[in-house]
C-alpha cells in the first residue's frame, strides 16, 4: 500500500475508533496531540541513534583512508560568498591555501560586495601574502543581498568541473578535496556530495554546547538516516555539486532563504544522486552564533526557508510517493519539532486542569520521555566532541548544558514562531549571522 494511502487509512480508522468509543472532544484532542508528539519524538530520537546502533551504518558514510589510490581526477571551484567578514576571511583563505590538492586543479573565488571595504581590504591583504595564482577576489555590485545571488555570480566565473560552497568563516580539513574527488570517482551517477560540518566553540555561550551537539548528531546520524530514505537536506556549506548537474537544474534560487535545501530537492527531482561522507576529523569547522538574538535570527531564516521550499512545491515532482511524503515532512518537521516543545509542557499542565481519564493523562507525559532520552544523548555527544576535536573545557560544562537544555528548546520554539510571523508578513530579507573566529582557538590538532 502506498504511503499516502496508508496514512489516510490510518487517520480514518483512528477517527472511527474515537467516535465508536464516544471519547469526549477535549480528551480526543489531548490524546491526538500526545500521539503525534510521541511519533515525532520517536522518529527524532531514532534518527539521532541511527549510526550509533550499527557500526556498518557509520562505515557506509566513512571516506576511504589516505593515501588515496591514483591521481586527482576532478577540478574544483570553491565559492566563498563574504559580507562583513573582515574578522574571519583572512584565516579562511589561509586554510584553503593549505588544502592537499594540486593548485592547478582547484580555484578559490571570493565574492564580496564592492561597498564592503573592510572585507575587501582583508581579502586583498591575505591574497597578497599567500601569492596563490588559484585564488582571486571578485567584486559584486548591485543586488547582492542574498547568498544565492553571490553563488550564481560565482558559478558564472567558475572554470572547473565541481562547484563547492563554503562560508566565509569555514576551516576545511586539508584532505577534504582529495576525499570528495574519490567519492565522485567511485560513483559516476553522483551529482552532489555533502561532507560534515561541526561547530566546536562549545563553551563560548550558555547555548553553544547544545548548538554544537545539534550539528554533531545531524551530520553523523540524522543526515545519513535521511539519505538512506532518499532525502538529502543539504547543508549551507561543504557542499560539492557537479557543474553539469547545476546547469541542468538552473542554478540557485536567489529568492530562497535556504538555497541549500532548495537545490537538494531540485537535484533529486532531476534524478541526480546525492552522497554524504562523514568522519569527525574531516568535518569543516565553524562557530555558533555569538548571542541569543543572532541564533534566533539564524534559525528563523532556516525555518522560514524550509517553508518557502515547501510552498514552491518542487518536492511534489520527486519520484515515488514515499520520497514525496518524507521530503514534505522534513520541510515542515523542523517547525513542528520546535513548536512541539511548547505542547510537551502544555499537555501535562492541561490534564491537571481538565478532567480526563487516567490513561489519557498518563499518555500526555510520554512525549517528555523522548526529551529525556535526547538529554542523555547530548551528554554522551559532548564527551565525543571533546575526544574527537581535542577540546578543553571544564567538567562543569556538562551540568551547565543539562540546565540549559529546556531554555534552548524554548529558544528554538521562539525562532519557529518568528519564522511563521515573518512568512505571514511576507518578509524575506536576508538576516546575516555575525562571526568572531572563536572556532579557531583550538586548532592545534590540525597543525594550524
Amino acid at each position: 500500500m502506498k504511503v499516502l494511502e496508508l496514512i489516510l487509512t490510518s487517520i480514518s480508522l483512528y477517527m472511527a475508533v474515537l467516535i465508536g468509543l464516544n471519547v469526549p472532544l477535549m480528551s480526543a484532542v489531548i490524546m491526538t496531540v500526545a500521539l503525534l508528539l510521541v511519533i515525532q519524538g520517536a522518529m527524532a530520537t531514532y534518527a539521532m541513534f541511527y549510526t550509533f546502533l550499527e557500526e556498518r551504518r557509520l562505515a557506509e558514510i566513512r571516506p576511504n583512508r589516505l593515501p588515496l589510490p591514483g591521481k586527482a581526477q576532478r577540478t574544483f571551484s570553491l565559492i566563498v560568498a563574504a559580507k562583513n567578514e573582515e574578522h574571519v576571511i583572512g584565516d579562511t583563505l589561509k586554510a584553503m591555501a593549505r588544502l592537499n590538492y594540486p593548485d592547478s586543479m582547484y580555484e578559490v573565488l571570493v565574492l564580496v560586495r564592492a561597498d564592503d571595504k573592510q572585507t575587501i581590504r582583508e581579502t586583498e591583504k591575505t591574497l597578497a601574502l599567500l601569492k596563490k595564482d588559484n585564488m582571486r577576489l571578485i567584486y559584486i555590485d548591485g543586488d547582492a543581498n542574498t547568498k544565492a545571488y553571490s553563488l550564481n555570480i560565482g558559478a558564472h566565473y567558475a572554470q572547473n568541473q565541481v562547484l563547492a560552497v563554503f562560508d566565509a568563516e569555514d576551516e576545511p580539513h586539508p584532505d577534504l578535496l582529495a576525499h570528495v574527488d574519490q567519492t565522485f570517482a567511485a560513483d559516476h551517477y553522483v551529482g552532489v556530495v555533502q561532507s560534515g560540518i561541526q561547530l566546536i566553540n562549545v563553551d563560548s555561550s550558555w547555548f553553544s554546547a547544545l548548538n554544537s551537539l545539534e550539528y554533531y548528531f545531524w551530520f553523523k546520524s540524522v543526515l545519513p538516516f535521511l539519505a538512506k530514505t532518499g532525502i538529502m537536506p543539504l547543508g549551507g556549506n561543504t557542499v560539492f555539486i557537479s557543474k553539469f548537474a547545476l546547469k541542468k537544474i538552473g542554478f540557485w534560487d536567489e529568492d530562497c532563504l535556504t538555497e541549500d535545501m532548495d537545490i537538494g530537492v531540485r537535484l533529486a527531482k532531476y534524478g541526480f544522486k546525492s552522497k554524504i561522507i562523514y568522519e569527525e576529523k574531516l568535518a569543516t569547522l565553524e562557530e555558533t552564533p555569538k548571542d541569543e538574538a543572532g541564533f534566533i535570527r539564524q534559525r528563523s531564516r532556516w525555518d522560514q526557508g524550509y517553508l518557502q521550499v515547501f510552498m514552491k512545491g518542487d518536492w511534489l515532482g520527486l519520484p515515488g510517493y514515499q520520497q514525496r511524503f518524507l521530503t514534505g515532512y522534513i520541510l515542515v518537521q523542523s517547525l513542528f519539532r520546535h513548536l512541539s516543545f511548547i505542547f510537551m509542557i502544555l499537555l501535562p499542565v492541561s490534564v491537571n486542569l481538565i478532567k480526563v481519564p487516567v490513561l489519557i493523562a498518563m499518555l500526555s507525559y510520554l512525549p517528555a520521555y523522548f526529551l529525556a532520552l535526547q538529554w542523555g544523548l547530548y551528554v554522551m555527544g559532548l564527551k565525543d566532541l571533546k575526544y574527537h576535536y581535542q577540546l578543553k573545557f571544564s567538567p562543569l560544562l556538562y551540568g551547565k548544558m543539562l540546565l540549559s537544555f529546556f531554555p534552548y528548546q524554548l529558544m528554538l520554539a521562539l525562532a519557529s514562531l518568528r519564522a511563521v510571523r515573518r512568512s505571514l508578513g511576507r518578509r524575506v530579507e536576508w538576516e546575516k549571522t555575525a562571526h568572531r573566529n572563536l572556532h579557531r582557538l583550538n586548532l592545534t590538532y590540525r597543525g594550524s
